[in-house]
């Protein structure tokens, strides 16, 4: 008996120290328009996710990450069509090489311009120094082109987050022909019109981009002025369209800028003045948080949770 209570104690820390998405580890306010509470602005309220000390402790040794558009802007990363003398080029495959002594962090959802037509990845994905040649996961956004406008096989430009539908698509759904047609339905919702299909026309709409700008300068200064955020619960109408959680407030960093994006988005394409209670706020998120034995399993029905190292790095869920 003594034996086991000795070894209980021992073990006790190491328990501690296991990570996990819960009441124990984050917080959120659900008071909305209070300092710490959410955002709101037309079709879209956001409630920022903290991380508690707890969970700080728990992810301390999580290596810093370079964001995929500050790779392929700085050159630390390369992204190409699976095109070589042995291969022929595939839509949902690409070839991806870290040739930096950064580690780098992909991001399912994130959009890339090139090639023979632009993908959206479609795994998340931590690259380590000088990784080599793997392959990369990705989705077609752009279904009327397969030729390469550069005469490059290379992916050079990063465009941003695709909207929480296109995300659902990829990370649910794992279906091409439900990629394309978010795709399209959020072009033809936004009147956007494109020869080859492309999500990345969205830049060439002036009312899309007028909106855009709008809900963006109203919420991203709201955003950063929040301490030890971690991530977001997603409201439009009467409904929450999603939960993002990072596992460090660095990376959210990283990403906050684009995801922002995606959720304004998804709140100028489907969105309707939000009238939701806090009550069914509280559910949905119980219904992500409570059950830690069963939540990965859950999570995965709705959305999904990336795991490296044996920590949770990243987890999404959707409506």
């Amino acid at each position: 008996m003594k034996s086991f209570i000795s070894s209980l104690f021992i073990l006790l820390p190491f328990l501690s120290l296991a990570q996990e998405y819960s009441y124990r580890t984050i917080e959120f306010n659900l008071q909305d328009g209070s300092d710490q509470g959410s955002f709101t602005y037309k079709n879209l309220r956001l409630y920022p996710i903290k991380a508690k000390a707890s969970m700080k402790e728990q992810t301390k040794s999580i290596t810093r990450y370079t964001p995929l558009k500050q790779a392929l802007d700085r050159k630390k990363i390369k992204i190409t069509e699976k095109e070589t003398t042995n291969e022929s080029a595939e839509v949902n495959s690409l070839y991806v090489q870290n040739t930096s002594t950064d580690t780098v962090y992909l991001m399912a959802g994130e959009v890339v311009q090139g090639g023979k037509q632009d993908r959206v990845i479609g795994q998340d994905m931590i690259l380590p120094p000088k990784s080599g040649k793997r392959k990369l996961s990705v989705y077609c956004v752009e279904h009327g082109r397969w030729t390469s406008a550069s005469g490059t096989a290379e992916f050079k430009d990063y465009y941003s987050v695709s909207g929480l539908s296109v995300r659902k698509a990829i990370d649910v759904d794992k279906d091409q022909s439900k990629v394309w047609e978010k795709v399209a339905e959020g072009n033809a919702k936004n009147k956007v019109q494109s020869s080859t299909g492309a999500y990345t026309a969205l830049r060439t709409s002036a009312d899309y981009g007028k909106q855009e700008k709008e809900y963006f300068q109203a919420l991203s200064p709201q955003v950063e002025s929040v301490p030890d955020i971690i991530g977001f619960i997603i409201v439009t109408g009467n409904k929450v369209t999603g939960c993002e959680i990072f596992a460090t407030e660095q990376l959210f960093r990283n990403a906050s800028t684009n995801l922002l994006k995606s959720y304004i988005h998804e709140a100028i394409t489907n969105g309707k003045p939000v009238n939701i209670s806090t009550t069914t706020v509280k559910k949905y998120m119980d219904d992500v948080l409570v059950n830690q034995p069963d939540q990965e399993k859950k999570v995965n029905a709705k959305g999904k949770v990336f795991s490296a190292n044996g920590k949770k790095i990243h987890l999404t869920t959707y409506d």
